[in-house]
């Protein structure tokens, strides 16, 4: 992510001067920082920008940190917690007291027999539809008797008479055993304020932040850049709007025909708020405009889509982990409520299949009293 694991590549990469070359290959012989018990989380994060100039220097974070966890997280990365982002580096320096040694050890003690069997695994995966494929075939298979769709959740209250929950919907009331929240902290801290504050007040704050993508359509022979990558993120230093671009056709080869390429940019995020609220043809001009300058798109696109995620982002700054932790302890205490996803410090869609799983096995294995006709409600 942050750590030359090679000199050669370095020195010889025209993205540092040779002041930064040297001083990032001076990171073994930093000091470790100490502060505070190796127990306290919160005494030992920091900020990514403190971690990666401490370690690498001002121009690692400016070139490499700064664009690279900003775009991933769409995130200001002089406030983002270095444990939530950059855990396993951080526990390199803990243990080793350097990130370049402790990579240099982990590396030698895993390294695999040449002759392990089998082509290495793809490092982009999807299903051939889109994701949104999956949707669709669940509710092909799932009875229509116990799906609501376009059923807008108000508040969600326990029933302290017996054992369950109460959902106001935009449809009516109903009642559940059990009620699964996968969505983003802002939207769980809505439906449970009024009934459950102390919940609502730990899901308060964590943070969130909106951002828009803008998917383009270009006819590749318009592309006369075009890296050979899968896409590439955008320092805050330079002057454009965009984020970061992904190549989705490259990634995915069936998203167009060879003669087309998708490119879906980022914009908004933490340093960028506004970027929800501009119109349509603003945010397309925009992230065109940026594309003329970084891939050479001497062409307008073919089509574009327009996407908004207002509050959807999670925002991981210094303290995080302590308070998801804070977070799961007084869920944990309610009977038959799970949050799962971003709304409990999930990043990325694995860490959320992960999240989703735990809660289904913690359904599964509460045992069965009462009605068996009751209901398991999901928003």
């Amino acid at each position: 992510m942050i750590a030359p694991t090679q000199p050669w590549p370095l020195l010889r990469s025209e993205l540092f001067s040779w002041t930064g070359k040297m001083r990032m290959l001076l990171e073994p012989w930093i000091p470790r920082r100490v502060s505070g018990p190796l127990d306290n989380e919160l005494a030992l994060d920091e900020t990514v920008k403190s971690f990666v100039v401490r370690r690498f220097g001002q121009e690692a974070f400016d070139r490499v940190a700064e664009p690279l966890l900003g775009g991933l997280f769409v995130a200001d990365a002089a406030k983002l917690s270095a444990r939530r982002a950059l855990g396993p580096l951080v526990e390199l320096e803990l243990r080793n007291g350097s990130v370049l040694r402790g990579l240099r050890t982990s590396t030698a003690s895993s390294a695999e027999p040449a002759c392990k069997a089998g082509p290495p695994a793809p490092t982009q995966l999807t299903l051939k539809r889109g994701l949104g494929s999956l949707i669709e075939r669940l509710v092909e298979e799932i009875p229509a008797s116990w799906l609501q769709l376009g059923c807008a959740v108000k508040t969600i209250r326990p029933l302290y008479e017996q054992e369950g929950w109460q959902i106001e919907s935009t449809l009516g009331n109903l009642t559940a055993r059990e009620v699964v929240l996968a969505c983003p902290a802002p939207r769980c801290h809505d439906l449970l304020r009024d009934a459950v504050p102390e919940v609502a007040s730990a899901l308060n704050e964590l943070h969130f932040t909106s951002c828009v993508t803008v998917n383009l359509v270009y006819r590749r022979s318009d592309l006369n850049e075009l890296p050979g990558d899968f896409g590439f993120f955008v320092p805050r230093s330079e002057p454009y709007r965009i984020l970061a671009a992904s190549f989705a056709s490259e990634k995915f080869p069936d998203r167009a025909p060879d003669e087309h390429v998708v490119v879906r940019t980022f914009q908004g995020g933490a340093l960028d708020p506004d970027a929800l609220d501009r119109d349509d043809a603003t945010l397309i001009e925009q992230a065109h405009h940026d594309l003329e300058q970084l891939i050479g798109a001497s062409a307008l696109p073919l089509s574009s889509v327009v996407s908004r995620f207002r509050q959807s982002m999670p925002q991981f700054d210094v303290g995080h982990l302590a308070r998801v932790e804070d977070l799961r302890r007084q869920v944990s205490e309610l009977r038959g409520l799970h949050v799962v996803g971003s709304g409990m410090g999930a990043y990325g869609l694995p860490a959320c299949v992960e999240s989703a799983e735990e809660a289904a096995m913690r359904i599964e294995l509460y045992p069965r009293c009462g009605d068996t006709s009751s209901q398991v409600a999901s928003s």
